[in-house]
């Protein structure tokens, strides 16, 4: 995935852009959201943890 989420103001002119950009942002935020709840957390160490949040940052 690797979206980058964008700041409504420095990239659209338009409402509809605006609009567009937001629900992108949404999407993204929810699937990194699903991504890091879904982790393991009790069966993860400390760094497996801290290993595998970057790696949904990144996603």
């Amino acid at each position: 995935m690797a979206d980058k989420i964008h700041n409504v103001l420095f990239v659209c002119s338009t409402d509809t852009e605006k609009a567009a950009v937001f629900m992108s942002a949404a999407v993204t935020l929810k699937h990194r959201l699903e991504l890091m709840l879904a982790l393991p957390i009790k069966s993860l160490d400390a760094m497996a943890i801290k290993r595998e949040i970057t790696q949904i940052g990144r996603s």
